[in-house]
């Protein structure tokens, strides 16, 4: 028994030896009467399976094992997967020398492409580096520092145009930059821009505005807030608890914000805003006011009507007309080829007189038509409810689900009446020009 707990398959043994040794020495003890008759089948297929020296042989005939099958049919089942373990592997060596001899191929291939670029380069460059030929080197005349130039060919007075050709191209050409085309004055206006200046009316008292349309608040100088006659009161931002960064990230100082009336050539009265009080003296050398974004977003639908001047037409330029969305209060569901008017609300972010209900452009958005329609919301408080029109023109039903966006609004300003009678200025023709 002792040779048969020992026994393994050995290093060049295969599948037909194994079994035949291994029941060799399980008759042996059972002839010495060590083991019964009975337990032989159990001992030969355990033995036998489990001290298998292939590995991959072993996980191929696992299933094989694992199902009791009689040793006979274990042994035969075993040496059919060995064969086909051993032409595989046959077959892949094949391959992988068949691979190498290709990849061998192209690695002498490419040998012998790189020998000659390289010879072909080594050509050139002993052509780039060959002296001047004797008869061509014999016309050049030398000056002091040895540099090379056209002279005359045999004392003649005739110039040979044709021995430049001999010269060094990186010689003739002159390493100086070339001369900036515009003058001093010409770059400076080119680099920086006009600033956009105008006067206004602070109280009553004129100054000069800086319109701004990147800045988010309005501010006003210390110095010219000492010069103004009655001074409003200042008061303090504490409770706020809000900060000012210029542009570069900057903490900008004030002094608090105060209540005052603002008039321009535009505008037929005062026009009532806050402003804050900053420690500083003036604004690019002249303007004692900066007018943001808060200020002009109030003074566009004014001045929409008016003939403006560059810098307000430029402060103007980047003030967005959107106001807000409209978002559904219940669930609709719109019928094909059905159009009715639904109730959106509506948040106010700042005092607006009249809007347009104008689509949304988002990929999440419904289907359905928003019919352009003026509305009012002068209505007070900080909400309202909008009236829009919408159309289903498509062939299945659309839904709306409750608090989902309707349509966007676009700040307008509506005229009562239009001049239409009136004679044509110069004013109104070159506004109908732009």
């Amino acid at each position: 028994m002792e040779e048969y707990y020992k026994a393994n398959q050995e290093k060049e043994e295969d599948i037909s030896a194994w079994g035949i040794r291994l029941e060799e020495l399980v008759q042996k003890a059972i002839d010495r009467g060590e083991i019964q008759t009975h337990r032989r089948e159990q001992m030969l297929r355990t033995r036998f399976w489990k001290y298998l020296r292939n590995k991959e042989l072993k996980n191929a005939t696992r299933i094989f094992y694992e199902s009791n099958i009689p040793f006979e049919e274990l042994r035969k089942k075993m040496r059919r997967e060995e064969q086909d373990i051993s032409v595989s592997k046959e077959t892949s060596q094949q391959i992988n020398v068949h691979q190498i001899d290709d990849h061998t191929k192209l690695l002498n291939d490419l040998k012998e492409q790189i020998k000659t670029m390289e010879a072909k380069l080594n050509s050139l460059t002993e052509e780039q580096h060959r002296p001047i030929d004797g008869e061509r080197r014999d016309t050049f005349r030398y000056d002091n520092r040895g540099r090379p130039y056209r002279g005359y060919r045999n004392n003649s007075t005739f110039r040979d145009d044709t021995l430049i050709e001999g010269l060094d191209e990186s010689r003739r050409t002159s390493t100086k930059p070339d001369p900036i085309p515009y003058t001093i004055e010409d770059v400076l206006q080119k680099m920086i821009g006009d600033a956009n200046l105008d006067e206004i009316r602070i109280n009553g008292q004129e100054t000069t505005a800086l319109i701004d349309s990147g800045s988010q608040v309005s501010t006003i100088t210390e110095v010219f807030y000492n010069k103004m006659s009655p001074k409003p009161d200042i008061h303090s931002m504490e409770e706020f608890n809000i900060s000012l960064k210029s542009a570069n990230g900057s903490e900008i100082p004030y002094m608090g914000y105060i209540f005052d009336n603002i008039e321009t050539a535009f505008t037929k009265e005062a026009m009532s805003t806050i402003l804050l009080v900053v420690p500083v003296e003036e604004y690019h050398g002249t303007a004692h006011v900066l007018l943001g974004q808060n200020i002009l977003r109030e003074l566009k639908p004014v001045a929409e009507n008016t003939t403006l001047n560059n810098a307000w037409q430029a402060g103007f330029m980047s003030i967005d007309t959107e106001v807000g969305l409209v978002t559904a209060t219940r669930p609709i569901t719109l019928h094909p080829g059905e159009s009715r008017y639904v109730t959106g609300f509506f948040r106010k972010p700042r005092n607006v007189k009249a809007a347009v209900t104008e689509p949304v452009d988002d990929i999440h958005s419904h289907s359905a038509i928003i019919c352009p329609r003026v509305v009012q919301i002068e209505n007070p408080g900080r909400t309202a409810r909008i009236p829009v029109r919408i159309c289903n023109v498509t062939a299945k039903p659309i839904k709306i689900r409750a608090k989902q966006t309707l349509c966007k609004l676009e700040e307008v300003t509506v005229l009562r009446e239009a001049p239409i009678f009136a004679p044509v200025t110069n004013a109104s023709a070159s506004v109908e020009t732009k």
